[in-house]
């Protein structure tokens, strides 16, 4: 590993230490969203039916239940406030969730979109130095001197590729958990605030991430 950086040039030091960073991300993030509970279809009739029957407070005690992450948000949702103001304390509430699914996804973008260019950094200043020692050497060339220098270049670019490709997939893949878990509240905080206001009937709908 260590042969291989020094051949690949000083760029492959920073390249190392963003894959490292990058796998720390994707395994915290991992960890984060396996853990996020989400009430189930069950859970959420039977606030709902305990809302038809104005057990309101029932009906909170089982959302500290089962809520998890999503405990504030249902409790917004169902809280005594008017309408329009329960639909804003549900928007927080929801917002907060998604900043906290989305923390460090940023960093994890810009390792993808960086350590490329960087590789592609290290390939032509590698090339520069072969092709300025090739031009040093005169008549002495080799064209092994060449061949050898141009492999060492293009280290530093399969490097970068290597560590942006899993960066950039697993990047896509927690933002398609963020959206869904984003529709799955958005409908479930309507349904809940619907259910507040008309105890009639209320349908659920809820999406597993």
């Amino acid at each position: 590993m260590m042969h291989t950086i020094q051949q690949g040039g000083p760029l492959m030091v920073p390249i190392a230490l963003f894959s490292i960073a990058a796998l720390a991300v994707i395994i915290e993030r991992l960890i984060t969203f396996s853990t996020l509970a989400f009430p189930d279809d069950i859970a959420l009739g039977r606030i709902t039916e305990l809302m038809r029957q104005k057990k309101s407070d029932e009906a909170q005690a089982l959302i500290q239940e089962t809520g998890g992450a999503f405990t504030d948000l249902c409790l917004a949702a169902l809280g005594p406030e008017e309408k329009e103001e329960r639909e804003s304390a549900a928007g927080y509430a929801g917002d907060a969730v998604l900043f906290t699914l989305g923390r460090r996804l940023d960093f994890l973008a810009m390792i993808a979109t960086t350590t490329p260019l960087m590789g592609l950094l290290g390939t032509v200043l590698g090339m520069i130095h072969v092709f300025a020692s090739v031009a040093g050497a005169g008549n002495a060339a080799d064209i092994s001197l060449l061949a050898d220098g141009i492999w060492q270049a293009l280290i530093t670019t399969a490097a970068g590729l290597a560590v942006a490709v899993p960066a950039l997939i697993a990047h896509g893949y927690f933002t398609r958990k963020i959206k869904k878990t984003a529709f799955w509240m958005q409908h479930t905080a309507a349904a809940l605030i619907k259910a507040g206001i008309k105890p009639k009937s209320s349908i659920f709908y809820a999406q597993s991430a």
